[in-house]
């Protein structure tokens, strides 16, 4: 099966996709689909686990079963886009342009910082001290913060 992603995930173990429908692989040939949420934005799979965070209409949403089962993360803000920076950390952007980061795997959110523009993508890691960063890309600019 050929496949077209708008978003795709990946980690040692499990690739998700979103084509209009989510789907996830272990062997990157066969593909099986999933629940797809209402209004699905953004997703991010944990770096080192099969739990799979996804920005929709409902929210912050999580699953650890491949999409089968989904629960509402109810302490995360309405988050439009959304990164793991590490296995614990999270790093969200929410419709106003605040950048929110949780630390503990989404069960509490900090809002760190304001965007003076429109974001297009962004992505999350850490610095080598271990700060968490996050990478930017507007319409005319690429901005790094540390949070």
């Amino acid at each position: 099966m050929s496949q077209i992603f708008y978003l795709l995930e990946t980690n040692s173990d499990l690739t998700v996709g979103f084509d209009g429908s989510l789907r996830w692989t272990t062997d990157g040939k066969e593909w099986q689909t999933s629940t797809t949420p209402e209004g699905l934005i953004d997703l991010t799979l944990n770096p080192i686990s099969p739990t799979l965070l996804a920005t929709a209409q409902a929210g912050v949403i999580a699953t650890a079963d491949q999409g089968e089962s989904w629960t509402t993360l109810s302490a995360a803000p309405k988050l439009v886009l959304i990164d793991w920076a590490d296995d614990t950390k999270v790093v969200g952007i929410d419709e106003g342009g605040a950048i929110h980061v949780s630390r503990d795997r989404g069960a509490t959110w900090d809002e760190e910082s304001n965007l003076t523009g429109p974001v297009q993508a962004m992505a999350a890691g850490l610095t080598p001290q271990g700060q968490v960063e996050v990478i930017l890309v507007g319409e005319t600019d690429i901005v790094i913060q540390e949070l």
